[in-house]
């Protein structure tokens, strides 16, 4: 019981993974799947993870994205960074923000092209995979929930609205809206 029994349970539950062939699954149900795992697996290691090594530093984004580069989930037989999940599987499609440290970023952390694991990608662009996003990070996100296939769409929308209520900021006297970063960046 308790915290260990949750552990185990966990564990059992990501093992499952590895028995899933994602390339059999048309599009929404694919992106639900991704989104779920990407989720699942964030939080999973955030959990295990010393909080210390999460937050620190003086770049707080390259900390964030080198947790996401090291943490990994088995799926289907291959191993995924989480990184890897959400730009190589998720985004595939999807032009990424044209700055020049991104590039630095991914480096070797994506699945190219040839690459088996790349045939579990989605097959065309969701850019709206930004509102899926569960990350626990200080700049927001969009609210955790499970995404079904037959009405993933909706929720991301859904996702989306829920996000701009909480950060969008006005200023009438200026006639200005402020959007936020996630905008800016995708």
């Amino acid at each position: 019981g308790g915290v260990a029994g949750m552990l185990t349970a966990l564990r059992r539950r990501f093992c499952e993974l590895q028995a899933c062939s994602v390339v059999e699954l048309e599009f929404e149900a694919r992106l639900a799947f991704w989104l779920n795992v990407l989720n699942a697996a964030t939080l999973a290691w955030v959990c295990l993870t010393d909080r210390q090594g999460i937050r620190g530093g003086f770049f707080p984004m390259a900390t964030w994205v080198a947790f996401l580069q090291r943490s990994r989930v088995n799926v289907g037989g291959d191993n995924y960074s989480l990184f890897s999940i959400e730009h190589s599987m998720l985004r595939a499609q999807t032009q990424a923000p044209g700055k020049w440290l991104w590039n630095f970023y991914q480096g070797s952390h994506l699945v190219r092209a040839g690459d088996p694991r790349a045939n579990a990608a989605l097959q065309r662009s969701a850019p709206e995979v930004s509102f899926g996003l569960a990350y626990p990070i200080k700049a927001g996100c969009a609210p955790l929930r499970v995404y079904r296939p037959e009405a993933v769409k909706p929720q991301l929308l859904l996702n989306c609205a829920h996000y701009l209520v909480g950060v969008l900021r006005t200023e009438p006297q200026r006639r200005r809206v402020c959007l936020p970063q996630l905008f800016k960046h995708y």
